[in-house]
């Protein structure tokens, strides 16, 4: 399993079960930085979805520290998750929020 960087890492924890930690703001798109020439680390679906194809366990562990970022996008991610995945997700999660 490959795990491009810290901002989106798949571990194999045991034969049944895969973590996926997400640790990054939620994009439909990534961001361009115009003057390097990089594109952004934000965690799109299509992220998520091509990292499933690399998934054998029947179960995946979802973790998640993410300032935010697009409500949909996040909406689509847990669909792809849940459309490979037979009900067995679990989302261990702490929020922090604020909203003003």
């Amino acid at each position: 399993m490959k795990n491009p960087s810290w901002i989106l890492n798949w571990v194999q924890a045991s034969e049944t079960v895969t973590d996926l930690y997400l640790y990054d703001y939620i994009a439909h798109k990534k961001s361009y930085n115009w003057l390097t020439g990089k594109t952004g680390e934000e965690i799109t679906a299509q992220d998520i979805v091509t990292g499933l194809a690399d998934v054998a366990t029947p179960e995946i562990v979802v973790h998640i520290n993410s300032g935010g970022g697009d409500a949909a996008e996040g909406v689509a991610i847990a669909q792809a998750i849940k459309d490979e995945r037979s009900p067995f997700i679990s989302c261990p999660m702490k929020i922090s929020a604020c909203i003003s």
